[in-house]
């Protein structure tokens, strides 16, 4: 990995090897599991940094996905210590795509998934560096995964017309479609 201190990348990324497999590793598993498994919950962030960042400001149960997706392999590690996650990546457009394709694969594995978004900084560890009250509040009140996707269809779609609403249903049904619980 490699830290900069001139605006760049925080680090670089490791590539894949014949033994390191991306989509089967979890940053901090090895430390988190016991307060997952306390806590009944995990919060899913992307990198490194926001993962070591809240960890050293006593937030245990945060680990970090491998790569920029979550997988099912890195859902089935965490679906034997939990059965609910919730998802802090990062704002940007990855982000949000990263937080939709793992919904989609927590959701097969009957998850109870949450989000939260940070107003300050674009991921957890910018979050917490600049208002740490405000980085407790939005980690205490995340959003239900449907009123996440729901509000994020919103803002894309703005309009009370019947092409914004039709819009909003073309992006939620695939979602709703994927829901597996009858009820």
């Amino acid at each position: 990995r490699l830290i900069t201190g001139d605006g760049a990348a925080k680090y670089v990324n490791t590539p894949e090897t014949p033994l390191y497999h991306k989509r089967e590793s979890l940053f901090g598993i090895n430390i988190a599991k016991e307060t997952i498994k306390k806590t009944g919950n995990v919060f899913l962030v992307e990198g490194e940094f926001d993962m070591i960042t809240p960890f050293q400001h006593g937030f245990e149960n945060f680990v970090a996905i491998k790569g920029s997706a979550v997988t099912r392999e890195q859902l089935a590690i965490l679906k034997r210590l939990t059965n609910k996650i919730t998802l802090a990546l990062d704002g940007d457009n990855a982000g949000l795509e990263a937080a939709k394709r793992g919904i989609d694969a927590a959701e097969y594995l009957d998850f109870e998934i949450q989000v939260v978004t940070f107003e300050e900084g674009k991921d957890p560890d910018e979050a917490l560096k600049k208002d740490p009250i405000q980085f407790k509040k939005s980690i205490r009140s995340p959003l239900p995964i449907y009123d996440f996707l729901f509000s994020l269809a919103l803002s894309k779609h703005p309009g009370n017309d019947a092409f914004s609403k039709k819009n909003i249903a073309d992006e939620m049904a695939p979602f709703i479609g994927n829901i597996g619980n009858p009820i």
